[in-house]
């Protein structure tokens, strides 16, 4: 499991809502940036009356590269996703979205998928 703190942030409420697919999510439109470390993610989260943690489960085919090896902050355990990952919204058992309050923090389960580019013909 991976985590991303957002300091700040209010969660749009669009995000929560299934669209035509049945699908709850968007897309970050540049790298994301995640941690392996929770404490770490809640700390850029902060201590403010809006933030976000995400908890990102990662799969077989979308995996958050390993940037440990070159960071400034070896200790903060960096993983980084593509511009144009999509993040889907976990689900409850009982089909709810996972989203779940500790303290002032929003915490929310997404999945990342990482769009593949194809060749041209």
């Amino acid at each position: 499991r991976l985590y991303r703190g957002l300091g700040d942030v209010q969660l749009p409420s669009k995000l929560l809502v299934p669209d035509e697919f049945l699908l709850r999510g968007g897309v970050e439109f540049g790298f994301l940036s995640a941690t392996t470390d929770r404490n770490v993610a809640l700390a850029y989260a902060g201590h403010s009356s809006s933030g976000v943690l995400y908890e990102l489960s990662q799969g077989i085919r979308a995996r958050g590269a390993e940037l440990s090896w070159l960071s400034q902050y070896p200790h903060e355990q960096e993983r980084c996703f593509p511009p144009l990952t999509a993040l889907e919204v976990g689900s409850t058992p009982e089909g709810r979205p996972a989203v779940s309050m500790s303290g002032p923090c929003t915490i929310i389960t997404l999945r990342p998928c990482v769009v593949e580019l194809s060749e041209s013909p």
